[in-house]
């Protein structure tokens, strides 16, 4: 039986696109995408889990040509992108696009593999582009499955192999290969991981580095099932609920992902950022002691509603950095408490201000908005080319 091979229609646009068809303000977004990033990167090395990360890689790193960050070690291509795509997820502040946070892959891997084969500054910027589209296309239009969010970490393999190619220069034929070898064995994540413990900080690690490697491998000539998208026993058929693949890549170069990224200023879920700005501000004026509130009501749309339920507790019910970073309710409690949350929250002190980070939580109520909700929704639609149109992102099936 023979199979559309959606691979083939993405390694084509990776291979033969050309530079001077990037519009300006999409490498003006990119370049704002890298100097987030790294932020994101730096400001996640001063966290507690950065550090446990950190020192449980550096004994075994292998030397190498690539810049670590932030203090400038010389690691192996593939120990420095592991460490720094960890990093950049490790406190929740990194930046987004419609359907994931994909400068932990994109920006780590072009920068990385970019100083490894002295490329041009363009040639990075490209490659990271080119990572990004394809990738979170992937991320979008596979969206009903049990993975949610930062859990899709198949495509960050993409994101990867997509960039590595680029940067590579493989032909068609070799990128189609990267991007299959990629998609051969992905990762499945596990909720309890995700949402609690450290593990969600390096859940985009591995998956990373196998797609740069997928190229790698593709470069060496290795064969792989090109069809691995639309086969009925391949990606769609065993992680997602779809009963057919919607034309994943149809608009590569036509629409930009990356008009729609959005950064943060503070460590938390996108879904909290404005509660948690508010709480701040409120910081500086409360007129008492965080202890003596006896009740906050926070109005929020639908999708912090969902997250509050993702960001209970997976660990005997304890309070940690990364269900802190998912809660609205408590991470409106540290901001109420200490005012503007930094890395330095979520050191190795973070232990000493779990309980009343929790005791205030308690009395912050979540209460769902339909404004919110429905004004949310109108601005997805508006966002969206032939909105409505039968499919994954036509508005009856969101």
């Amino acid at each position: 039986m023979k199979y559309r091979r959606q691979l083939a229609e993405a390694a084509a646009w990776i291979a033969e696109f050309e530079d001077r068809d990037l519009p300006e303000d999409v490498q003006e977004m990119a370049r704002l995408q890298v100097v987030d990033t790294l932020g994101a990167i730096c400001g996640g090395a001063r966290s507690e889990v950065g550090r446990r990360i950190r020192q449980g890689l550096e004994r075994r790193a292998t030397p190498g040509p690539c810049t670590v960050l932030p203090d400038g070690a010389r690691w192996s291509v593939s120990d420095t992108v592991y460490l720094h795509s960890a990093l950049a997820n490790a406190l929740e502040l990194d930046n987004f696009v419609l359907s994931g946070h994909f400068g932990q892959s994109a920006v780590a891997v072009a920068l990385a593999l970019g100083e490894l084969l002295g490329a041009t500054l363009q040639e990075v910027l490209t490659a990271q582009i080119v990572g990004l589209e394809v990738g979170t296309r992937l991320g979008a239009y596979i969206s009903a499955g049990p993975h949610h969010g930062q859990m899709r970490a198949y495509a960050h393999r993409v994101a990867s192999a997509s960039c590595a190619a680029r940067l590579l220069r493989l032909p068609r034929e070799g990128v189609e290969r990267a991007l299959a070898i990629a998609l051969a064995a992905p990762e499945f994540p596990m909720v309890p991981a995700a949402f609690s413990p450290d593990t969600k900080a390096n859940l985009s690690s591995a998956p990373t580095v196998e797609g740069l490697r997928a190229a790698f491998l593709a470069e060496g000539g290795m064969d792989a099932a090109t069809e691995i998208l639309d086969h009925p026993l391949g990606l769609v058929g065993m992680f997602t609920y779809m009963s057919e693949l919607p034309r994943i890549w149809e608009r590569l170069g036509e629409s930009w992902y990356i008009h729609s990224l959005s950064t943060k200023t503070q460590p938390t879920c996108a879904y909290a950022q404005g509660a948690v700005t508010a709480a701040v501000e409120l910081h500086e004026d409360l007129p008492c002691e965080p202890a003596a509130i006896e009740r906050v009501v926070v109005r929020v749309p639908m999708t912090a509603v969902v997250m509050e339920a993702f960001s209970d507790p997976h660990q005997g019910g304890g309070v940690t950095p990364v269900n802190t970073h998912f809660s609205t309710r408590r991470s409106v409690a540290a901001a109420l408490q200490f005012g503007r949350l930094t890395s330095s929250l979520f050191d190795a002190s973070f232990g000493g201000k779990a309980e009343a980070i929790q005791s205030l939580a308690d009395r912050i109520e979540l209460r769902h908005d339909w404004g919110m909700t429905v004004d949310l929704i109108r601005g997805v639609d508006a966002g969206l080319r032939e909105a409505g149109r039968p499919g994954v992102y036509g508005m009856g099936q969101t």
